[in-house]
């Protein structure tokens, strides 16, 4: 699905496609337009050929979820950010208007982030540090990002029940995690968001934008496609 913006250009709707059950086209979007159907051209990224993550890259950035960076390069390996978090959150909302600017005194108006993270502290799913802070080019951890997609689960709505089953104390280093963070990592690790690496969480470390890719990959898949329709 997509639409043109007031320059004519093609915007395309964050993780829409064709729901073969509903036999329709569905999507998630902040406004009302005139849409039509149109795919996206694959992304032609130079860097993540062979890539352990090239198959959930090209999922996500297919739907216009996350960007690359420069010159056609997806920067796999790079650290993510806050901004690109929240505006990987919003644009699967459609990218609605915030109500108003950011508070933040680090978020200038005007940045290809600043609408996001407005809108993402609006919803209750991104905090500042106070003092009117939010760090957006603060990296982003493991048990941070699936505490972001947790609460995001949580604000659709949708079932997150999964993770009050599962126990995390296979992994050896469960006991890292930040007390906060356990739940959302339990939910992750039982909705198979998070599957580990060689029996550790790594929740300390910070993601790169190609885990980013693949657990957002996996979101999409396991958490939010039966409610696609």
């Amino acid at each position: 699905m997509a639409w043109l913006d007031a320059a004519g250009e093609v915007q395309y709707v964050a993780d829409s496609g064709y729901d073969g059950s509903a036999k329709a086209v569905t999507g998630r979007t902040g406004h009302f337009t005139v849409f039509g159907i149109a795919e996206k051209p694959a992304p032609d990224f130079t860097d993540i050929g062979g890539h352990w993550a090239e198959d959930d890259i090209r999922f996500v950035a297919g739907r216009g979820l996350l960007e690359g960076t420069a010159d056609k390069r997806f920067s796999p390996d790079g650290t993510a950010t806050r901004a690109q978090l929240a505006a990987i959150l919003w644009r699967m909302e459609g990218s609605p208007a915030p109500g108003a600017d950011s508070a933040f005194t680090d978020t200038v108006p005007g940045t290809w982030y600043a609408n996001a993270v407005a809108w993402c502290a609006e919803q209750g799913l991104m905090d500042g540090y106070g003092n009117g802070l939010f760090g957006p080019e603060d990296p982003i951890t493991r048990e941070q990002l699936a505490a972001l997609l947790y609460r995001c689960a949580q604000c659709k709505g949708l079932d997150v029940s999964v993770g009050e089953d599962t126990n995390i104390l296979s992994y050896t280093d469960a006991f890292d995690a930040s007390e906060w963070a356990v739940p959302a990592l339990q939910w992750a690790c039982g909705a198979g968001i998070i599957q580990g690496d060689g029996g550790h969480l790594n929740p300390l470390d910070t993601a790169t934008r190609a885990e980013v890719a693949t657990m957002l990959h996996r979101f999409t898949e396991n958490v939010t496609a039966p409610d696609a329709g």
